[in-house]
């Protein structure tokens, strides 16, 4: 199996669940973002961050990808197992975990397969990020 595309909307329709946004910094995809200015976001960095979706691919000069509400492969926290239909929640780095403890819901995880293949472009390459299926719903 090749890599998986982190933050990449994988249902057909809705496309208006996608929505660009400016970004300061650079933002890993499949990690969560919160909006920081008009239509400006950054990485979500704690418990009380108001979530409004995950990063997916960044464009220089256009803006980053941001997936609101679809099932997408999203970077689950080490030591975290998603349940099929369980609720998901983001912490403060901004990755999936499966506890409400100290948590931001973001949706509900689609499959309890946990993959070791993930895909960052952003900041640089990375092909093993722990990743996991969610239905996000912001």
């Amino acid at each position: 199996m090749s890599g998986t595309i982190l933050g990449m909307h994988v249902q057909r329709g809705q496309l208006d669940a996608v929505e660009t946004f400016f970004t300061e910094a650079d933002i890993a995809e499949g990690i969560a973002v919160k909006l920081t200015a008009a239509d400006t976001v950054a990485a979500v960095s704690a418990n009380s961050d108001h979530v409004i979706g995950i990063a997916g691919g960044k464009r220089t000069g256009v803006g980053i990808a941001v997936v609101r509400h679809g099932k997408i492969w999203a970077e689950l926290a080490e030591g975290e197992t998603p349940t099929v239909g369980a609720p998901a929640y983001v912490n403060a780095s901004g990755k999936l975990v499966a506890t409400a403890s100290d948590a931001i819901l973001v949706g509900y995880f689609t499959s309890a397969e946990v993959r070791t293949n993930g895909i960052h472009n952003v900041p640089s390459y990375a092909d093993n990020i722990r990743c996991a299926q969610v239905f996000v719903d912001l």
